[in-house]
């Protein structure tokens, strides 16, 4: 080709397609690097309710327990069938498997891993027919999203469930989302869930 001749169209597109895939791999090695090893504590808590405000001298109360519960197609939880259990995500990566109960979502640039667990409250005596919980974290960093169902977590409680029956075990989802530029690390936090009764 001579010189200040025009480069033809099928070389310069071959040059912008090797120019992505350079792009592409750089990114995918940056997200295959983030390894994150990630352990939750949960602790629950319960207030009970006064049957009979107005008669001081007769306080009854609706008296209900709470614990916490692996469940099918969750990881195993560490004090499950107490009221303080530890959730484990593992070691987690963008890319390669990931450990059992723990299910993995790529976005844009953001992972997010979450787990099913379950929690079992129990009215041991009183006449409430259902109760609410409230869920805050111990700690946040800003870069991190702790989320419950569909709640995203703060330091300050807030409400993440009502109207739940009694007696039985009920699934609630814990999901944790970490940006891509985040270092490799551990992350450790707590939940504290509060069972109100109704």
């Amino acid at each position: 080709m001579k010189a200040g001749q025009a480069q033809p169209e099928q070389t310069r597109s071959g040059l912008a397609n090797q120019t992505f895939k350079r792009g592409f791999l750089r990114n995918s090695l940056r997200q295959s690097l983030l390894v994150l090893c990630v352990v939750l504590l949960i602790s629950g808590t319960i207030r009970e309710t006064p049957l009979a405000a107005a008669e001081p001298a007769n306080p009854l109360v609706d008296e209900i327990s709470l614990t916490f519960h692996t469940v099918t197609g969750g990881p195993t939880l560490g004090g499950s069938g107490t009221g303080v259990a530890s959730l484990s995500f593992g070691t987690v990566s963008a890319f390669g498997a990931v450990d059992e109960g723990v299910n993995r979502t790529l976005s844009a640039g953001n992972l997010t891993i979450n787990s099913p667990f379950g929690i079992k409250v129990q009215l041991t005596s009183g006449a409430s027919s259902s109760y609410t919980l409230n869920a805050a974290l111990a700690m946040s960093d800003g870069t991190t999203f702790w989320t419950f169902g569909d709640y995203t977590l703060t330091t300050s409680p807030q409400t993440v469930a009502t109207g739940q029956p009694y007696g039985g075990i009920i699934q609630h989802r814990l999901s944790l989302t970490v940006p891509f530029n985040s270092a490799a690390r551990t992350i450790n936090n707590s939940i504290d869930i509060l069972a109100v009764a109704d």
